[in-house]
């Protein structure tokens, strides 16, 4: 709201502002207008590199605006500062009454978004060492409970909570690729696979969808983030709620004993 009044304002100045500088002897209205059109250029080349990140998104799914969330928005990032860059410049130019003070003018305007950009960054890598406690944290749960997996296994990971998820709130675990790779590389087994399911948040997109009739190679673990606790989850139609038909599940018969060739990359998540 705040921005959409300083906008309406700065359009309502803008005819007095201009006139302004038509008379202005020590910024020549000439140079001035020619810097305005080639800023107004790279703002809008900038503007353009922010659109082809969202546009095409939008029109498949809702837009991420976490960086790291997706990669088809990385050419809105560079896009976005070019454009706020060249579109504080045009307003600089607008209401400086010398030349010889742009640069100066342009840095000093600049350098709030700058401090914004730094404290937002550091606190984004706080969230994210958070996150990366609680998969630590999580794995060693996996070691202690289910020491080794057979080949062929498929580990569902259960976590509650997270129903009342925020705006840009970050998930602690994400994409099933992840959890897929992690359990190769930590169990030391290529044939291994892996899915999450947040049972509190049925709609979300990488949620793990119950498609299999034979549970024969499933194991569903439960991670309770709260209370850093991880166990198999016994009976997975009564748990999850869900039509699962449980005479073919049997996870104890997927988990062996401990050998030394199995862990020897779980030093990653010491």
């Amino acid at each position: 709201m705040i921005c959409g009044l300083a906008i309406i304002l700065f359009l309502s100045r803008l005819p007095a502002t201009i006139k302004s500088a038509r008379t202005n002897e020590r910024f020549n209205f000439a140079e001035r207008k020619g810097e305005i059109k080639t800023l107004s250029g790279i703002a809008l080349i900038g503007l353009l590199y922010w659109i082809a990140g969202y546009v095409p998104v939008i029109t498949l799914w809702n837009p991420t605006f976490y960086g790291d969330g997706t990669r088809v928005n990385y050419s809105s990032i560079p896009g976005a500062a070019l454009a706020l860059v060249a579109g504080l410049s045009v307003l600089i130019v607008l209401f400086l009454d010398e030349r010889k003070n742009l640069l100066r003018s342009v840095y000093i305007a600049v350098i709030p978004f700058l401090v914004f950009g730094l404290i937002n960054q550091v606190h984004a890598q706080n969230i994210r060492f958070g996150v990366w406690e609680i998969n630590k944290s999580f794995w060693q749960k996996m070691f202690q409970t289910i020491p080794k997996i057979r080949q062929g296994t498929k580990v569902v990971i259960v976590v509650p909570g997270y129903d009342d998820l925020q705006p840009f709130e970050m998930l602690p675990f994400r994409g099933d690729w992840e959890a897929e790779s992690a359990l190769r590389v930590l169990y030391n087994e290529p044939a291994l696979f892996a899915e999450y399911y947040y049972i509190d948040l049925p709609a979300l997109p990488d949620n793990w969808v119950p498609t299999e009739k034979d549970l024969n190679r499933l194991i569903f673990v439960y991670y309770d983030i709260e209370a850093d606790d991880l166990r198999i989850i016994e009976d997975p139609a009564a748990s999850l709620g869900l039509p699962l038909d449980i005479e073919t599940y049997h996870p104890l018969k997927r988990i062996t004993d401990f050998s030394p060739e199995v862990g020897a990359f779980r030093h990653l998540v010491d």
